[in-house]
């Protein structure tokens, strides 16, 4: 039986920064830079009680934008 290859990374081992996970999400949810940039710092997000992406990030949350930026690109958000 022939197992899978694994990728490693030079990042392995390391905690992943949630933050920048949700930036790599957003990028991939909106290409446009413009308008990502708008929703990241103006658009008030009501699963996380109005913050924007930029204020949940600053207060610790970046876990939870995370959490429904994957429900959003899973398809699954307000399910």
């Amino acid at each position: 039986m022939r197992l899978p290859v694994l990728v490693r990374s030079r990042l392995r081992g390391r905690p992943r920064d949630p933050s920048v996970e949700a930036i790599a999400i957003a990028s991939r949810l909106e290409p446009d830079p413009t308008l990502r940039d708008d929703w990241f710092h103006h658009d008030p997000i009501h699963e996380l009680r109005g913050m924007t992406a930029e204020r949940a990030i600053a207060s610790g949350k970046a876990g939870d934008l995370v959490r429904l930026l994957r429900s959003i690109e899973a398809g699954r958000r307000g399910r």
